[in-house]
């Protein structure tokens, strides 16, 4: 798909993937407000994030079902989780996907580290798994001239 419809695509699955991100972030502020007898903000975050979620998986579907049969056929060994730095933006979330790893396994086994800082790291880290893998995979290949 290398017309303008198929980036506008990815602008929004990337979109709604931030979402996502900043709904892990605003977790702990959404607990903090529970313990104080407001639960709205739960909710919404929790809104936020499903929504969010499920409407990058419905776009990416719909991206796929777009792009079926478009494009080379390549003789894959791996799926595109295991494969790295295939395009100049997967650099640039390959990268950020393994800082945020280390970060997140640096708070996991640190316990001097605050739970926002590792909230953050776990929202960067959702974050980047999902662009590793649609910027590595054969979708964004046919959403306009990548390299």
């Amino acid at each position: 798909m290398e017309d303008k419809s198929g980036r506008i695509l990815m602008g929004c699955i990337t979109g709604m993937l931030a979402l996502v991100a900043v709904s892990i972030l605003f977790m702990p502020y959404s607990g903090s407000r529970v313990l104080d007898g407001d639960v709205r903000f739960m909710y919404y975050t929790g809104i936020l994030f499903w929504a969010s979620l499920s409407t990058a998986y419905i776009l990416i579907v719909i991206l796929y079902v777009r792009n079926r049969g478009k494009g080379k056929k390549k003789d894959r060994r791996l799926p595109a989780v295991f494969c790295f730095f295939k395009s100049t933006k997967a650099k640039l979330y390959d990268w950020m996907f393994l800082i945020s790893a280390a970060g997140f396994a640096l708070c996991a086994v640190t316990d001097r580290l605050s739970q926002y800082v590792s909230c953050i790291m776990l929202a960067a880290l959702v974050f980047a798994f999902h662009m590793h893998i649609l910027y590595n995979c054969n979708l964004a290949d046919n959403t306009g001239k990548e390299k």
